[in-house]
């Protein structure tokens, strides 16, 4: 089983989901995890295997051979190329791990390939997950929050700009196969693919296990008429923690239709604008922390203290790049948040779910969420009785949200 199939946990220790994501995102073996992660290699190996029920090595082994075997199918990569780009140390690894567990050389599968692109620069994968899928609300919150110049969503199709290790490109998500999401990737150059896979998977919340979440919360009155309407609701998370945090910010106190008209002059006056755009509607990418640490925002018409706020989080992840990466700490990271002027709980709650994939975040002080839970429960609520609702749904606090602001 591999970290694509491999369902959220909801009572995996954070450290074990941050090694997941480290794993995902291409780490080379146990130690370099654990080094990352700040923990002793040898406790860290023995609780993977504990929560997992797998060694880490051969976890990240079968996650390179899942993609390795789509790139032999939907390329035409050399063999040195393909076990570089699956994240293999070598091609004498590459092969010996493939014929260990597919039984067959990897060469072998070259003549029956179909759907061969024949450019390193156009790749099309399917990313598996376990039904359901409510596809047509992901796209609902996507379509909703689509910034112009570095987003699109039309015909059923998500498509978005990125610059990741100094390759610009754009991808599109769309449903593909049975129970899968197929990605096309475009760029001027190989990227890096295993980082934008991870990035994909998060946003798309395709680790999910959508029944074990259902019969979670479906135990709670208030919510089991909800999640019995609407089967395989995701939480959507983000491409990147800065742009995130960025979103979040300008959401403050602001309509998500008027928060994200702000983002789009953002991006016009500070993105950096694509030489050759690579798909309709995608003209620019997003604006680095350290272009918007510096950039004057007066032209914005933001508040002065949401442009503070602005420019301490561009500042911060600026100086602290990793501070919101998928294998972040969240509680050091959230303090962090917290110690800038203008994020409060609502922004920092919604920067966890999203940002840093906290299932059991719950932005309790958001004003669309209270009146949800006022509707269902008949009772005026304020923060505080939120929060209070919400201490039975722990550990899917996230999800419930997520069901409560569909209302």
């Amino acid at each position: 089983m591999t970290p694509w199939e491999l369902n959220t946990d909801l009572s995996c220790p954070p450290i074990i989901t941050r090694a997941l994501a480290l794993i995902e995102a291409g780490a080379p073996d146990g130690a370099s995890v654990a080094g990352r992660l700040g923990v002793d290699e040898h406790s860290l190996q023995h609780l993977f295997t504990a929560q997992v029920g797998t060694p880490m090595e051969a976890v990240a082994t079968m996650h390179r051979l899942s993609l390795a075997r789509q790139l032999l199918d939907a390329t035409s990569l050399s063999l040195v190329d393909l076990a570089d780009v699956a994240g293999f140390s070598s091609l004498q690894h590459f092969n010996e791990a493939f014929q260990t567990i597919f039984k067959h050389p990897p060469g072998s599968r070259r003549s029956d390939r179909s759907g061969e692109t024949g450019r390193l620069h156009e790749i099309r994968l399917l990313l598996p997950y376990q039904p359901p899928y409510d596809w047509p609300a992901m796209l609902t919150f996507l379509r909703a929050r689509a910034i112009s110049g570095i987003e699109t969503v039309v015909n059923g199709v998500y498509q978005r700009s990125f610059d990741l290790q100094g390759v610009t490109g754009a991808l599109s998500v769309e449903p593909g196969a049975t129970d899968a999401l197929q990605v096309t990737i475009r760029s001027a150059a190989r990227p890096p693919l295993l980082q934008l896979l991870a990035r994909v998977r998060a946003q798309f919340d395709l680790a999910a296990d959508p029944q074990r979440i259902a019969s979670q919360l479906g135990r709670h009155a208030l919510l089991a008429p909800l999640i019995q309407a609407r089967p395989g609701l995701r939480l959507p998370g983000s491409w990147d923690g800065f742009e995130l945090a960025v979103r979040a910010v300008l959401n403050q106190q602001i309509t998500t239709a008027g928060a994200i008209r702000i983002a789009g002059k953002l991006v016009q006056q500070f993105g950096t604008p694509v030489a050759e755009p690579l798909a309709p509607g995608l003209t620019h990418l997003f604006p680095t922390a350290t272009r918007l640490a510096e950039a004057e925002l007066s032209a914005l018409g933001l508040p002065g203290a949401r442009r503070a706020a602005l420019k301490g989080v561009a500042g911060l992840l600026a100086a602290q790049p990793e501070l919101l990466a998928l294998h972040a700490e969240r509680e050091s990271a959230l303090a962090a948040l917290r110690a800038i002027p203008g994020i409060g709980d609502w922004t920092a709650q919604y920067i966890a779910l999203r940002g840093l994939r906290d299932t059991d975040a719950f932005p309790a002080g958001d004003v669309v969420l209270r009146k949800a839970l006022s509707r269902l429960t008949g009772i005026e609520c304020d923060q505080r009785q939120a929060k209070a609702f919400a201490e039975a749904w722990r550990p899917s606090r996230g999800y419930a949200a997520q069901y409560l602001w569909g209302l």
